[in-house]
């Protein structure tokens, strides 16, 4: 990965109604979807089994399924078709691998932060094409649940500037922005997360 690096936490307060969905297509429809989802085991967070049941075909192609656990891994469970043409076939591979080298450690404890809460973020950010360009990316995530717990995190990820032909992706070489989505929990009090 290539391109400057630059990583702002976010702003202790922000909300989901701080949040400027138009910077993301279908992100308003797919976290509606989200909520619609049945709560078995879980206050908050609907189950991966009721997820994975009921897919949507408009955002399939959009969305990774990461597992969180305790460790320093990221591991990706699923990574939709259209994402797939974009950045090659990624699942069983480290999510963290394909972030900004000295945000990983921040991004991971986001992600733990996230399954612990439970919360959901905004994020946008740069990725490095193959042709050299940068090109923006908008990722909304939100917690899933397993046993009782949250232990995944699902994430509808847009490429929003337009791909040229046969361009492909590299990976994160940049986030700029980020909000807490607070989904019923609140959101971390600590702006270092």
């Amino acid at each position: 990965m290539t391109g400057e690096y630059d990583y702002e936490t976010p702003v202790p307060g922000d909300t989901l109604n701080d949040v400027d969905w138009n910077a993301i297509p279908s992100g308003p429809e797919f976290m509606e979807w989200w909520r619609r989802l049945p709560r078995n085991g879980h206050a908050i967070a609907p189950r991966i089994e009721d997820y994975l049941d009921q897919p949507k075909p408009e955002f399939a192609p959009w969305v990774v399924v990461v597992d969180v656990g305790k460790e320093d891994r990221l591991p990706i469970r699923l990574f939709g078709t259209g994402l797939a043409e974009s950045f090659g076939e990624l699942t069983k591979q480290d999510y963290l691998d394909y972030m900004p080298p000295p945000a990983r450690r921040a991004i991971g404890i986001s992600h733990r932060t996230m399954a612990t809460l439970p919360c959901g973020r905004l994020t946008l950010a740069s990725a490095i094409t193959t042709g050299g360009r940068d090109v923006v990316l908008g990722i909304v995530s939100l917690p899933l649940s397993s046993r009782g717990e949250v232990r995944h995190m699902v994430k509808l990820t847009r490429i929003i500037d337009q791909l040229d032909f046969r361009e492909g992706l590299t990976g994160v070489n940049r986030v700029f922005a980020q909000s807490w989505l607070d989904l019923g929990a609140g959101i971390p009090r600590d702006s270092q997360t």
